[in-house]
């Protein structure tokens, strides 16, 4: 399996950013990532992983207006 970068941004903010790299994907656990890299399922190989999974701006499900956020 070839390397990737692992990044674990402190904000939504410093996360797109990072995202701006066009050769990036989003994890939120990492568990499916894996295998989807392994069976190499993807079009090319990304050069970074950027985890969700800490940010605290997403550590959260409310109901608002006529939907869930």
């Amino acid at each position: 399996m070839k390397r990737f970068h692992y990044e674990a941004p402190a904000s939504l903010q410093e996360a797109s950013e990072i995202l701006k790299n066009e050769n990036a994907v989003l994890s939120a656990g990492g568990t499916d990532l894996l295998g989807v890299l392994k069976e190499k399922l993807l079009p090319r190989y990304p050069e970074k992983v950027v985890s969700l999974k800490g940010l605290p701006e997403l550590r959260y499900i409310r109901e608002e207006g006529d939907g869930l956020h």
